[in-house]
């Protein structure tokens, strides 16, 4: 426990602890949240094309949703080129709708996994340990801690779902109905006949 304070009932109790936890909450919780597509931050959607046209280089532009951190996956992005700007809108070369998988920024507590809620339970006392505890908090033990914590938790998260298949490439399928790399494991297999 950092300090000896009691338990927060919210991370926007009245109290040092609290404040101190607050200034940290937001900026810390995006940001655990980006470093990975957690499960249960991940979501998708199909943004309807907007009718302002970009003014160069892409042929249409959508609006992000609005509690996007983070983009995965642009589906049909195989051959469509899109970049990300200002305002929260993906632009591309191409024609709506368009689908994607995001990591969303989850705000309510409840809604954690519970190995990401005390992994971010300990980056938050990382925050302000030193604030709270003073020359008592031990910086390095809460690191150490923090860093086993979010390991688990990334190893939990990872084994519940099964690899996602990428597109492939026009690259890759080239090489394979052209004689490239299929022919030659085909003649391998048959003894080299």
């Amino acid at each position: 426990a950092v300090g000896t304070e009691a338990r927060l009932n919210s991370p926007g109790d009245d109290t040092v602890l609290g404040r101190a936890v607050a200034a940290v909450w937001n900026l810390e919780r995006r940001s655990i949240l980006r470093e990975d597509a957690w499960n249960f931050s991940v979501k998708r959607a199909r943004l309807p094309q907007l009718a302002e046209v970009p003014k160069h280089t892409y042929s249409a532009q959508f609006q992000l949703p609005a509690d996007l951190l983070k983009l995965i996956e642009v589906y049909g992005a195989q051959r469509l080129q899109y970049q990300i700007e200002a305002g929260k809108r993906i632009l591309v070369d191409g024609s709506g709708p368009l689908d994607i998988r995001y990591v969303a920024d989850i705000e309510e507590p409840a809604n954690f996994d519970p190995a990401f809620a005390k992994a971010f339970a300990l980056r938050v006392a990382m925050g302000i340990g030193n604030q709270i505890a003073g020359s008592a908090f031990n910086e390095n033990s809460v690191a150490r801690q923090y860093q086993l914590a979010i390991n688990l938790a990334r190893s939990s998260d990872a084994i519940e779902n099964p690899p996602i298949g990428q597109e492939e490439s026009e690259w890759v399928t080239s090489r394979w109905s052209r004689g490239g790399v299929g022919s030659t494991l085909g003649n391998w297999e048959d003894g080299g006949a």
